[in-house]
């Protein structure tokens, strides 16, 4: 059986991250071959931010709030996330560092890079960890749904040369394959669907885990950016209908608050749980809308006005032509929803049907080295 090495960003603490590097390691192992998520830490001193200290200050504090409110829910939050690593993962040896990497590679037959935003400019800052670069020659080289996070890349023959060992390049993104296509001249680049379609939505149900006993339908917002505006129009649309409207994660002060539910200690399978249960999501967030489409549970993908973070969120409503489940910050949203709460599931469902057969292919493909040429998008 063949050794497929998968590196991904799998140590972020963020839903979206988590679950699409256990769809990508679970997908690899239903095709007959034993993978494992190479266990590189990111961020490292690499990758460094430089949060200003007032932001570092604030987040301590607030975790130390929540470390003394009842039922301690930080703790709570941790223990959820180390037993969704310690369930899901299958890891290989730590490495800390990217010379960690170079001196004492995995043992793989194939590396694999994706997917999430593992091409990001702004995030990887440079480092050809993300490419491969410490992968002995004889090691086949594949990506898979990797993202760039953005239209264009500054550092272009950087990019360039990074992606010239890869046998075979799937992205996730249209615009990521236009990107790759201009720096490279390949002309067998394809675009896939992000991993966590690749699993049955079944599989994920089997997954999810209650968070709350609901006495009533809910609104959840989730997403970290335009926060009030996410809130204030769940409000909007929750107050007539009688629902109420929960919010996942958030500071300590925002679980005070009465005009909202906040729960702190959200882990990957219940925030499934979340998803899948609530009479509307509010979701400015790429895995959110994905786990809405896939749950098929009523949603709102919030558009942030960013072309880079608009884009992915485009992707995926024009695939599976939802579109108008899309809602741009600042908008008001109309009084009459039909196509929000009725948007032909049906069709919906065999749309994304069709792009886990087609994804599926293209995986199975460049795992056997047999990918020739561009397979059609549908």
């Amino acid at each position: 059986m063949k050794k497929v090495g998968i590196l991904t960003m799998h140590t972020v603490r963020n839903y979206g991250s988590f679950l699409q590097a256990y769809a990508t390691q679970k997908s690899v192992e239903v095709m007959g071959y034993e993978a494992m998520l190479i266990d590189y830490q990111y961020p490292n001193a690499l990758h460094a931010a430089g949060k200003s200290k007032k932001s570092q200050l604030l987040h301590t504090a607030n975790t130390l709030v929540k470390t003394v409110l009842p039922g301690n829910p930080n703790r709570r939050l941790n223990q959820r996330w180390q037993e969704a690593y310690d369930s899901c993962y299958r890891l290989s040896k730590r490495y800390p560092d990217r010379e960690s990497l170079r001196c004492d590679p995995p043992d793989c037959d194939i590396l694999m890079i994706g997917s999430d935003q593992v091409w990001n400019e702004r995030f990887i800052r440079g480092d050809d960890t993300f490419f491969g670069a410490f992968a002995p020659p004889e090691v086949r080289r594949i990506a898979f749904a990797s993202s760039f996070g953005s239209l264009s890349v500054a550092d272009r023959s950087f990019y360039r040369k990074q992606l010239a060992p890869f046998s075979s390049i799937a992205v996730r993104e249209a615009s990521g394959a236009a990107l790759v296509r201009e720096l490279t001249g390949r002309t067998d680049v394809n675009r896939v669907c992000d991993p966590t379609i690749l699993l049955p939505t079944e599989h994920w149900q089997s997954l999810a885990r209650p968070q709350f006993a609901p006495e009533k339908p809910y609104v959840l917002c989730y997403g970290s950016n335009h926060r009030e505006y996410l809130l204030q129009t769940a409000k909007e649309i929750a107050a007539p209908r009688g629902w109420e409207v929960c919010c996942c994660n958030g500071t300590a002060l925002d679980s005070m608050k009465s005009d909202r539910r906040t729960f702190l200690d959200v882990g990957p399978f219940e925030w499934l749980w979340l998803i899948q249960n609530a009479a509307l999501v509010m979701a400015c967030s790429f895995h959110g809308t994905v786990f809405s489409i896939l749950f098929e549970t009523p949603f709102l993908a919030v558009y942030t006005g960013n072309a880079s973070f608009d884009s992915r969120i485009d992707n995926i409503l024009s695939a599976f032509r939802l579109q108008n489940c899309r809602v741009e910050a600042g908008q008001t949203v109309p009084a009459q929803m039909d196509a929000v709460f009725s948007p032909g599931w049906q069709d919906v469902r065999e749309l994304v049907a069709a792009e886990r057969r087609r994804s599926s292919e293209i995986l199975a493909q460049s795992l056997n080295g047999s990918q020739a040429s561009e397979i059609e998008q549908q």
